[in-house]
Order: structure tokens, then C-alpha cells, then sequence
């Protein structure tokens, strides 16, 4: 998504009402082939730290999982 659109907030709202959620951060970059290659260059970092296959990190994201999933389920039956 380009931050410098007029509907940005309310394409981001949209998808966050939708339970998207904000991950990474926000690319400057002079254009979109410029950011593409910025992200593109992320990937096999977070796919070492991901795909890791380690007991731990597998036993912390699914504690992390069940932990936004119990969240969610609280904030619905708070509304």
C-alpha cells in the first residue's frame, strides 16, 4: 500500500477491521520497484528466523498463536 494515497487510513482501517494485523515496517523508498527489491531483500532473513526448525522457536510461536487467538476470543465477549 502507498502511504501517500488519500483512502491509505481507510484502506489500512479496512483491513484491520477485517483482522488483519501490522506486521514489519514501513518502506521509504524513491519508487515501487525500489521498495519491491527493499522487501525482496528481507525475505531470506526472516525466512531463516522463521523456518528455523528448532523445538524452541516452534513451542514460542505457538504459544504466541493461542495467545492472540485467547485475546481475540476475550475481546469478543467484552463487546
Amino acid at each position: 500500500m502507498h502511504t501517500d494515497q488519500d483512502q491509505f487510513i481507510a484502506n489500512k482501517e479496512l483491513l484491520l477491521a477485517q483482522g488483519f494485523e501490522v506486521d514489519g515496517y514501513i518502506i521509504y523508498a524513491a519508487n515501487e520497484n525500489d521498495a519491491i527489491a527493499v522487501f525482496n531483500s528481507d525475505i531470506p532473513y526472516a525466512q531463516i528466523e522463521i523456518y528455523n526448525p528448532n523445538a524452541a522457536n516452534d513451542l514460542a510461536h505457538f504459544a504466541e498463536v493461542v495467545n492472540k487467538w485467547i485475546s481475540r476470543l476475550v475481546n469478543k465477549f467484552k463487546k
